[in-house]
Formats: C-alpha cells, structure tokens, sequence
C-alpha cells in the first residue's frame, strides 16, 4: 500500500484501506476538473496543486449543500456544481484563495434568494 510519515513525530506506518481510497478518490477528482479544463480551456492549470482542487472542490460543494439545507431549498444538482466548482476553480488562481471565501458568501447569498445565475445554468458530467 505506502507508508504515511507523521511529521510531528516522525513515525512511519501503513495507509489503512480508507486512506488509500481516499486518496485515489482525490486523485480521480482533480483528474476530471484538469480534464475538463483541457477540454474547455479554463479552469485549473498546471500551476493549481491537487491538493488546491480539492480544497476549493470541497468548500464551494459543503458550502451550497449546507446553506441549501438551512434554507430549504434544493441544492443545485452534480453536474451543475461540477461547473460552479470549476468557475470557482478559475477565480481562486487569478485572485486567490481569500476573494474566493467572499464570493462563495455572495452567490450563495444570490441562489438562496433568486435562484442559479444564468453564468452557472451549465452541467458538467463524464
């Protein structure tokens, strides 16, 4: 499987099954965002990190679902939050990862009360 080093300690051991599905799950996901970026020609580049992709992935996903649920209100489907992550995607390697916080506040802010930019109405699927 791997050894994982804790850097506080310095102990190696073993990535458990979870962890290394995890990690191949991580993998499968930034591979698609750089695909569709290829495809599309924009989104990440080669100068956005993995670990990048999935951190603002994961933030703008966690962010609708939650303040979706708080308002009751349907989050947008997979495909259409495939595209949102991917504009997001391109706003955090021109502007930085601090204007991004700010303008996730703002569009979910804009869906919770008038519903999907025209920007957004996109799906993005296999």
């Amino acid at each position: 499987m791997g050894m994982v080093i804790d850097l506080a300690t310095g102990e190696r051991r073993a990535w458990t099954h979870r962890q290394v599905r995890l990690a191949q799950l991580y993998r499968k996901r930034a591979t698609f965002f750089r695909d569709v970026a290829m495809a599309h020609g924009d989104g990440p580049t080669a100068w956005t990190s993995d670990d990048n992709i999935i951190a603002v992935d994961m933030k703008v996903t966690r962010a609708f679902r939650q303040g979706c649920r708080l308002a009751r209100k349907p989050p947008p489907n997979r495909w259409k939050l495939n595209f949102i992550v991917l504009k997001f995607l391109e706003v955090s390697e021109v502007v930085g990862a601090e204007i991004v916080d700010a303008l996730l506040e703002c569009e979910l802010k804009w869906y919770l009360e008038f519903g999907l930019r025209k920007i957004y109405d996109f799906e993005l699927g296999p």
